[in-house]
Formats: C-alpha cells, structure tokens, sequence
C-alpha cells in the first residue's frame, strides 16, 4: 500500500546504440601507406554487421501526485507534504468532510503528447485511491478523487477533454459565477462561467468522481 502522498512516474526503456568503429563514422580511412583509402572501398571488402545495441535506458516521459487532502474548491493543496494527523485536525477544525484523494501535477513531455500517458497515470492513481478507501480507518473518507484543470476553452481543452471522458464532473462555484473571468465567456459559455474557480487569481475547473 503507497503511503500519502504517491508519485506515479512513467517511464520507457530505450535501445542505446553503440557508436560504430571510427572507420564507419568518418568519411574516409588511413591506411598504412599514406594514401587515403575511401571507406566505402573498405567497407565492401568485409561483412557489414548491425550496430550493437548497448543496455536499455529508462526516460521519464510523465508524472503525477495523488494525496489526500481537505476538500476546497478555491485552494490548491500545500506544496510540501503535511502530517496525515494535521490534515485531519484541520477537517475537524474548519467543519470540512473526510479527507479526500487529491489529484496534482499531471505533466507529460511535450514530446510525448497524445499517446495515452496521462490515462494510464490517472488510472494507476484511481487504484491508489481506491486502496487507500479500503483502508481508511475514517468514515467516508478516500470515496472521491479532486482535481484542478485549466478552465480556458482553448488552452484546457485536451486535459478538460480527458478528464471528462474518466468521468470527472465539473462542480459548479458555491458563490457563482465570477465577474473577474467574464472575458472567458467570449470562448465559454455561460454554464462554463458557472464552474470556474478563483485559484490564487487562476481561472480553473474543480473536478471531481466518485471511487
């Protein structure tokens, strides 16, 4: 059982070729006399082997955190870890639920965009969570995960797209809609305004499913 919090790390094992032989690298070869010798000439005169391939090598393409953490919409959790103990106490102190899975730091390479990472990592730490509900020793707490996303129609589209399809669903804001991001609605609409939330002055979308 991961402990909270848990780093999800995806990484790919690469084929690391070995330079070839010096020869094969430059474009011609010395040989005793001081007259230069083609390589291509050289080559011909011998069986052409594949490059060996060295030891794989593992590239971390994709990351992602799941911690539990209290449930507020217009507060991103600490960016350091904080004693499960401290969490509770501050649930109990501020009339809040249980302790919830928390969903933070989703980041692909860029050169790895759009080949089903984020999925796989998000799925891994759905069964995290679910681990975590099984052992919880709080009532109702870890049977829902949360989440922030981009909530601009344009540059969140892919990650709002992916989260929607996991069956992630959109809470709208408990104070309405903010006045503050009425710019957006020239690319929302107005039930999109309804669901943003002001994050330390950032527009974005609370997520949330049930375990």
């Amino acid at each position: 059982l991961l402990s909270d919090p848990a780093l999800m790390v995806l990484t790919v094992r690469e084929e690391v070729e070995q330079d070839d032989d010096a020869d094969c690298e430059k474009g011609e070869s010395k040989s005793n006399n001081k007259e230069t010798v083609p390589a291509k000439a050289k080559i011909s005169s011998r069986t052409v082997r594949p490059k060996p391939k060295g030891k794989p090598a593992e590239r971390i393409v994709a990351f992602a955190e799941l911690s539990l953490q209290p449930v507020e919409a217009n507060e991103n959790p600490p960016p350091i870890p904080v004693p499960r103990r401290v969490k509770e106490l501050y649930c109990v102190a501020n009339n809040l639920p249980a302790l919830q899975g928390w969903v933070t730091n989703v980041l692909v390479d860029t050169e790895e965009r759009g080949k089903g990472y984020s999925k796989i990592l998000m799925y891994a730490l759905e069964g995290i969570a679910r681990s975590w509900r099984e052992a919880a020793t709080i009532d109702n707490e870890c049977t829902c995960i949360y989440l922030h996303a981009d909530a601009d129609m344009v540059s969140g589209r892919v990650s709002q797209g992916l989260y929607e399809g996991m069956g992630y669903v959109a809470l709208k804001n408990a104070d309405g809609a903010n006045s503050q991001f009425s710019w957006m609605l020239d690319v929302g609409s107005a039930s999109t305004m309804s669901k943003i939330h002001d994050v330390e002055g950032v527009p974005l979308l609370f997520f949330r499913k049930e375990l």
